[in-house]
């Protein structure tokens, strides 16, 4: 069952990768391959770009060719160790966090809170493309946890409406498999 909902208020917090960390027994991991593969990239764009240099290659065109595929391998390996080296991952499973936003109609707004609140045992509206609800998800690969946030549509911006709501186990299981339609 679904517990800790308040209504709004300015002091509810906002479901991020802080809420996740401190909250639901997340964390940040690093993938040592992706580190590796990154800057195996980054030195092999470095060597492209310095080929033409020490191989006295004639063709302009060809040196030119050579230099800029070195400099997008460097880039991308550098983009690759430095930024995009890590996930969330909840860590008693170890199994990577999956986001996923639904909206609804402003007419959906109780029947959304009665479900969010009852942990899944009400009827769910029908999500739609747009809307002025949203239901923010953030959700383990194995589905043994999921944490959701009701947010409303409010100066140009979604606001939370409720407090973030954490399930664990079978009725986490449960709740995502009723998302996952």
């Amino acid at each position: 069952m679904a517990t800790n909902i308040l209504y709004s208020s300015s002091n509810i917090p906002t479901l991020s990768s802080f809420y996740l960390k401190n909250h639901c027994d997340c964390l940040h991991k690093t993938s040592l391959l992706r580190v590796f593969l990154g800057l195996l990239l980054l030195v092999s764009g470095i060597a492209l770009m310095l080929i033409p240099m020490a191989a006295s290659i004639n063709n302009a065109n060809t040196s030119v060719a050579i230099m800029t595929t070195g400099l997008v391998c460097a880039v991308a390996g550098l983009y690759l160790s430095v930024f995009s080296n890590s996930r969330m991952v909840y860590s008693p499973t170890g199994s990577g966090i999956t986001h996923k936003a639904l909206y609804f109609s402003e007419g959906d707004k109780e029947d959304v809170l009665n479900f969010l609140k009852s942990g899944g045992t009400t009827a769910m509206p029908r999500p739609q493309e747009q809307g002025s609800i949203l239901v923010d998800c953030f959700y383990d690969e194995k589905h043994a946890m999921i944490c959701m946030q009701m947010c409303e549509y409010r100066d140009f911006n979604y606001e939370p409406y409720t407090s973030p709501i954490t399930l664990k186990g079978d009725s986490a299981r449960q709740m995502c498999a009723l998302l996952g339609r």
